[in-house]
């Protein structure tokens, strides 16, 4: 048809309006949206209704906002809920009265360095940024953005987290532990498993016939299945189900709220002397303990539910005890003690005999 064209998988269309001729994406790959779309802009041409292309018209950002969520995050996203909250954020730094066309890349990185000032980590930041970067590319995808005001931002330098918990080190944390939390770290460390899912695990998730936990990842969106070890067996029917609520973890009324985990959690390592321990790390302390049990990553990889090895090696920790040891065994096997070697003294009483010996033949 006649005035539709494709860039990539968008279909664009071209029509004219006065004497110009008029090119506009459509956002969409389906052809038969775009035919509609070329219809209605042949339309409001010809009616007198065409006021410029979808990029021409300026469009409130707290619009922008709410069409984002609807037509691609909710659908299509896990993370549906931190896009919510990012974007409420730059909608609160930019203003309620702005527009999507007037973020620049000097706002986004104002925004930036406003979220590092209220005590975010760079880490964090650099999340925000990779969500911004995908709302403003969905938008000039659609034709509504010329640019993405993103591109060309570099990311914040990260330090990779490596903190896990010894057996000692857990041992103190669990004696810390209210009654309620105790349950709940208990079954962070024999499984990997974060915090939320932990919260959302339902009675009718666990087949203790089968010996095995299902879940969907509340992260990835992903299945998951774990089995069942003696000890989480035993934590879990130590769990008193409730006849009112699936979850195996539940509050009294309707809105389940588990403010007080994260409360009882500081408490404990203040208690056990683990300050700047974080619940999520539970899950580097099982991924590290099992690759020290001689687990290989690619089974570590699929309890952890990850995508990639790539992420797993960023759980499975290396002590230096162990970095010790491997350089020790590298020296017993390429030079065991007691192997007689030459230092730069023997080299040089060896000459000094050779020339003795020469002497003496001569003589």
């Amino acid at each position: 048809m006649r005035g539709i064209y494709r860039r990539g998988n968008i279909y664009w269309i071209a029509y004219k309006a006065g004497r110009r001729v008029i090119r506009e994406s459509t956002g969409s790959s389906d052809r038969k949206l775009a035919i509609g779309a070329l219809d209605t802009r042949r339309a409001e041409v010809f009616e007198g209704r065409w006021v410029g292309r979808a990029r021409d018209v300026r469009t409130p950002l707290s619009e922008a906002i709410q069409e984002f969520m609807t037509v691609y995050s909710k659908p299509r996203k896990a993370s549906s809920r931190d896009d919510q909250i990012i974007l409420n954020r730059l909608q609160a730094f930019i203003g309620p009265s702005g527009y999507l066309q007037d973020v620049d890349r000097h706002a986004v990185e104002q925004f930036q360095l406003r979220i590092l000032a209220l005590g975010a980590s760079k880490a964090r930041v650099n999340r925000y940024t990779a969500i911004l970067k995908c709302f403003f590319n969905r938008f000039v995808d659609w034709g509504k953005l010329k640019s993405n005001p993103c591109r060309g931002i570099r990311l914040y330098p990260e330090t990779a987290r490596t903190h896990w918990l010894e057996k000692g080190q857990l041992d103190a944390l669990l004696e810390s532990c209210s009654d309620r939390l105790r349950p709940i770290v208990e079954i962070a460390v024999l499984t990997g498993l974060r915090r939320g899912d932990i919260l959302r695990l339902t009675w009718d998730r666990i087949d203790f016939n089968q010996r095995v936990i299902q879940i969907v990842q509340s992260k990835t969106g992903t299945p998951l299945v774990l089995p069942m070890s003696e000890a989480l067996e035993d934590v879990l029917r130590r769990i008193p189900p409730c006849s009112d609520s699936p979850y195996v973890f539940h509050e009294v009324g309707t809105r389940r709220r588990f403010g007080w985990a994260r409360t009882d959690f500081q408490k404990a390592i203040k208690a056990a002397g683990l300050e700047g321990t974080r619940m999520h790390d539970l899950r580097h302390t099982a991924a590290t303990q099992l690759r020290r049990l001689g687990c290989d990553l690619p089974v570590i990889q699929q309890l952890l539910g990850h995508r990639t090895i790539r992420t797993t090696l960023r759980y499975a920790h290396v002590h230096p005890t162990e970095l010790r040891d491997a350089m020790g065994k590298l020296g017993e096997k390429l030079l065991p003690r007691g192997t007689a070697h030459f230092t730069a003294n023997d080299d040089k009483a060896i000459c000094m005999a050779e020339t003795s010996l020469v002497r003496g033949s001569q003589r």
